[in-house]
């Protein structure tokens, strides 16, 4: 089978799942199992279209449809999903696309969402600049951005960017005691970044040792919902500390990330204080 080329065009990682003991083209959509978030869309095309149940238990195919959406920054995604029994998707509607323990699906806005999607769990509130030991010491290049009351609001204690490399770098701090699970804390602030992207790619929480320390790492890939809508890749760093916990996120434009990432991970290295 071969898929057109606008298929998933619009979020990275997706796939189409076959089954060869259908008897009929046989497909559903699926989500890495990483990636969870909702985002509004308009319905652009439905057809009709035969499904399977992906863990293969049920090789009768049932009726499905393949929906294409399309965001408000114009990109376009194309899943296949089984055929709703509680709602009816119409062309012109707007919906939202949903990503959420490994599948994808579009629903009605007005529509029940799962729980963990309605509201994401609370962050543990991060420390201020004049509470926290915690400093990047970044190498030459590199020029402190003014912390402004909008980044002081979402708990930025130090900001930075290296024009030459087209990087930039955030850092917050929370104390240990809020913060006890590293990979939960991440993918919380994994989700929270994906949130905020069209078309959002997710890796897998990966454990590090920075200087000894315990740490986790991330990263995530999307365009941004607001204009110019351009696409970044970020790569997010959690470290523990003996009394805090940094968060450090770095990015750059996605078009550079895949050969930049190592050296966006890299900026956690400069790390002091901890």
């Amino acid at each position: 089978m071969k898929m057109s080329s606008n298929t998933l065009a619009a979020i990275a990682g997706l796939s189409i799942l076959t089954l060869a003991a259908c008897t009929t083209t046989c497909m559903e959509t699926s989500a890495p199992s990483q990636l969870f978030g909702k985002w509004e869309e308009t319905i652009e095309k439905i057809e009709p279209q035969d499904v399977c149940n992906p863990s293969g238990l049920n090789y009768a195919p049932r009726r499905g449809q393949r929906v294409r959406v399309t965001s408000a920054t114009g990109s376009h995604t194309e899943i296949v999903q089984p055929m709703p029994d509680h709602y009816q998707l119409k062309v012109g509607e707007r919906v939202l696309l949903v990503a959420d323990h490994g599948r994808l699906w579009v629903q009605p806005i007005d529509y029940p969402l799962p729980p963990e999607l309605r509201t994401l769990p609370a962050s543990p509130h991060p420390i201020s600049e004049s509470e926290s030991k915690l400093h990047l010491e970044l190498p030459p290049g590199w020029v402190a951005t003014p912390l402004t009351n909008a980044m002081r609001s979402v708990g930025i204690i130090q900001g930075a960017q290296n024009k030459p490399l087209e990087f930039v770098t955030e850092l917050r701090a929370y104390h240990r005691s809020d913060v006890t699970d590293l990979v939960a804390f991440a993918t919380l602030q994994q989700a929270r970044l994906a949130s905020i992207l069209d078309s959002p790619k997710a890796s897998a929480i990966t454990p590090e040792t920075l200087e000894g320390r315990p740490a986790v790492r991330f990263e995530v890939e999307g365009a941004s919902r607001i204009p110019p809508y351009f696409g970044f890749g970020y790569v997010g760093t959690v470290i523990q500390g003996e009394v805090e916990v940094a968060y450090i996120i770095s990015f750059t434009y996605v078009a550079a990330f895949p050969s930049k990432k190592d050296e966006l991970a890299q900026v956690a290295d400069a790390l002091r204080g901890l």
